[in-house]
């Protein structure tokens, strides 16, 4: 367990955050260089539709993910609540497919590898996409559109996730830490994260079970999270968000980070 301290209150994290951010930034990096990953088009098309196939194939949860279905699978996550819900129509229970604790490497200076793209497979788009209605497993979202949103993130979290130092990491943990404090004690109104915060939120994203345990613990529900809000809405409650947090912190608040 890791314990941190916010204001009046105490969180404890039962996934092990500063190595899962670590690994995060390793997979956005590699999907920042894929490009194809971020685009509207065939491949993500091919990637979706692998995904779904794999989900839907019983396989050992700490088998080796390829690089694009890891990436579905990390940006269906981004939406708790959604992803939640089609696991337990399809499954019953939630599914976890990012690295395992156990699996990551202890000695943070050596590279994190994932499993191979499979890019020069033969795949029959139209084929494999109308063999996706026979699955279980059929995600409520509209996953390209999702995938395509995350682009304008990946650019913006680009400085931190090229080398991710671990003071840098374990900051923006105490930021996140300080963030959920206030969605607490703030019921009901829309506060935006900095790039960093939203970052370690990502991390924590991809630990479902982790996830749901935590913001239970935290905030008595999941705590859902949405990328559809427009950049003009966004900015008006970025620049709320700030007001809130300058008035109670005594760290900044870094809108560009």
């Amino acid at each position: 367990l890791i314990t941190i301290f916010a204001p009046s209150m105490e969180i404890t994290f039962t996934a092990d955050l500063p190595l899962f951010a670590r690994v995060y930034c390793s997979l956005l990096v590699r999907v920042r260089e894929h490009g194809g990953l971020l685009e509207k088009g065939d491949t993500a098309k091919k990637a979706i539709a692998r995904y779904v196939i794999f989900m839907d194939t019983p396989r050992k949860q700490d088998s080796d993910v390829p690089l694009d279905i890891l990436w579905v699978w990390c940006v269906h996550c981004l939406a708790p609540r959604v992803y939640i819900n089609d696991c337990l129509a399809a499954f019953g229970g939630v599914r976890m497919y990012f690295p395992s604790q156990q699996q990551q490497q202890t000695d943070h200076q050596k590279s994190i590898e994932f499993g191979p793209a499979f890019s020069g497979e033969e795949f029959n788009i139209d084929e494999d996409c109308n063999n996706m209605k026979f699955s279980r497993f059929m995600p409520s979202i509209n996953l390209e559109a999702a995938m395509v949103r995350q682009k304008g993130f990946l650019e913006r979290a680009s400085s931190i996730c090229s080398t991710p130092k671990s003071d840098t990491l374990l900051s923006l943990i105490e930021q996140y830490k300080a963030f959920l404090s206030l969605v607490k004690t703030r019921p009901g109104r829309a506060l935006v994260p900095t790039v960093g915060i939203d970052l370690i939120w990502h991390a924590h994203m991809m630990v479902p079970e982790a996830y749901i345990k935590d913001t239970i613990a935290i905030m008595e529900y999941v705590v859902d999270h949405d990328d559809t809000v427009s950049e003009d809405n966004l900015e008006v409650h970025r620049q709320a968000t700030k007001e809130v947090w300058d008035s109670i912190y005594d760290f900044a608040y870094c809108m560009t980070g």
